[in-house]
């Protein structure tokens, strides 16, 4: 009985408290997460869900028409706010970006909008390839997708369809490569909103 009271008691710090990523935009600290969705695969030109789970890293030379993209859900909800009432500031985006281990980072083309349904952004269409170097993601509510006016969300370091070992190599490359230094590339990029 003592354990249900505590718990009861603990809960709505918790809830408040609970904010896995936090970042902030226009003087307002929010929190988010991502959720990792299946995987979308190009069928006669559309992308169409599948039942792969995503992150999903592409082997190296795989034709496209067996590539699977990587889709992610963020909901986005002011820091302290238990109820996490969904939120969308002005001009948000979240971009995809490669650090490589021979110095040609570069960013990636994708989707990016404003899912009504689930009152989250989704970034998807992400062709994540297997290259030496680590993806990660980053926001901006810039136009173009400069790392020098963004901020990191998340390096990918675990991949649905590496793994324990592949896995373990990356989050170490990635942990040890957010110390390099990296090319301020822009890139045009599709996104609906």
């Amino acid at each position: 009985m003592k354990k249900l009271i505590l718990a009861t008691l603990l809960f709505p710090h918790w809830a408040s408290a609970h904010c896995p990523i936090e970042l902030t935009v226009s003087g307002t600290t929010y929190c988010t997460d991502a959720k990792w969705l299946n995987a979308d695969k190009k069928i006669q030109g559309n992308l169409q869900e599948t039942t792969e789970p995503t992150p999903y890293l592409i082997p190296m030379g795989e034709i496209p028409q067996k590539w699977l993209y990587t889709k992610v859900s963020f909901p986005l909800w002011v820091k302290g706010d238990s109820t996490h009432q969904p939120q969308s500031p002005a001009n948000f985006r979240i971009f995809p970006y490669m650090t490589m281990t021979d110095g040609h980072h570069h960013p990636a083309s994708y989707q990016f909008a404003w899912d009504s349904v689930t009152q989250s952004y989704v970034l998807s269409a992400l062709a994540l390839q297997n290259m030496s170097g680590c993806w990660s993601l980053y926001w901006t509510t810039e136009s173009m997708d400069h790392l020098a006016s963004s901020q990191k969300i998340l390096d990918i370091i675990e991949y649905a369809n590496l793994d324990d070992t592949e896995n373990t190599a990356m989050a170490s490359y990635c942990t040890n490569s957010s110390s390099g230094s990296q090319t301020d590339t822009p890139m045009e990029h599709e996104h609906h909103h």
